[in-house]
């Protein structure tokens, strides 16, 4: 490569380790190895050379460790990996071996590779794994996937519900999706700030309707993620019901007639009272001779 070799004090050529453009001393010492450092080295003497490789078992890292995608969307998972020689990286997916080849793609490099899933499921949850291995050894890494549906509703309540004082009042608010939804209740009055229900599932009962009862009652779905339990996977949704107490009949004004009849306990007038005469021919002659 036409370097010149040191030489001792009589000229002869030192024993010394050639790698890459660098011409070592006879003893090479790694403080610090790592991937930069490996590679080919050719011991070179007076006699002549020998070379020797040091390789580096791969170590791969995914992009992410955690990957979320909602349920018919494009999953994607990547790993890179370090290590001499290059290495091969494969996967495996949750159930098995990556594949089929229709539903799914491996788009690979010198130190990369990436795995595509077409329309992703239910059954993408779990965990992928890239494989990483070289002539010096085998590495692996794990990447989570939850693969999410869509919060909606799929029941629920009328918006305004009118009730009759003391009245059982069931409100239905029943929402799918996943990860599992948990429902919480909230109330708000007029002029009040909205508190929190002790309910938590999919309705809400009011044992005995009263005025104190009347106001505004919000469903509130939150989808949290399994791996961490105060950490909302996706947005929350909600919806909310208007329930007041129905108002009692005026029964004074429903019973006025112009035929003054009565009314009954339901508000509805009785029919007036018609009298009638019935007369013989025979009666009727009589009377007129009479006068």
């Amino acid at each position: 490569n036409g370097r010149a070799f040191t030489r001792g004090a009589n000229g002869a050529r030192l024993i010394g380790w050639l790698h890459g453009n660098q011409f070592e001393d006879f003893q090479i010492r790694f403080d610090n190895f790592s991937v930069a450092n490996a590679g080919l080295y050719s011991c070179i003497g007076p006699r002549g050379q020998v070379n020797a490789s040091l390789t580096v078992i791969p170590q791969i890292t995914p992009h992410s460790k955690n990957v979320r995608v909602f349920k018919g969307s494009r999953l994607r998972v990547s790993c890179i990996s370090q290590g001499y020689p290059d290495s091969s990286i494969t996967w495996k997916i949750p159930g098995g071996h990556a594949g089929p080849p229709v539903r799914t793609q491996t788009i690979s490099g010198t130190s990369s590779s990436e795995l595509v899933v077409q329309n992703a499921g239910s059954n993408d949850n779990g965990t992928f794994v890239c494989q990483a291995q070289n002539s010096a050894g085998t590495s692996r890494a794990e990447v989570n996937v939850l693969v999410m549906e869509k919060l909606h509703f799929v029941n629920f309540s009328r918006s305004g519900i009118v009730s009759a004082a003391g009245e059982r009042v069931v409100l239905n608010c029943q929402v799918a999706g996943y990860p599992t939804p948990t429902l919480s209740w909230y109330f708000t009055q007029p002029g009040r700030a909205s508190v929190k229900r002790s309910e938590t599932g999919p309705t809400y009962t009011i044992e005995t309707m009263q005025q104190a009862n009347e106001g505004n009652y919000t469903c509130v779905a939150e989808s949290m993620m399994p791996c961490c339990p105060q950490k909302t996977a996706q947005p929350s949704i909600s919806t909310s019901f208007i329930v007041t107490i129905e108002s009692p009949k005026d029964l004074s004004g429903d019973c006025k007639t112009d035929t003054g009849a009565g009314c009954f306990d339901d508000g509805s007038s009785a029919a007036p009272l018609k009298v009638t005469t019935s007369l013989t021919i025979g009666a009727l002659m009589a009377f007129l001779f009479f006068f």
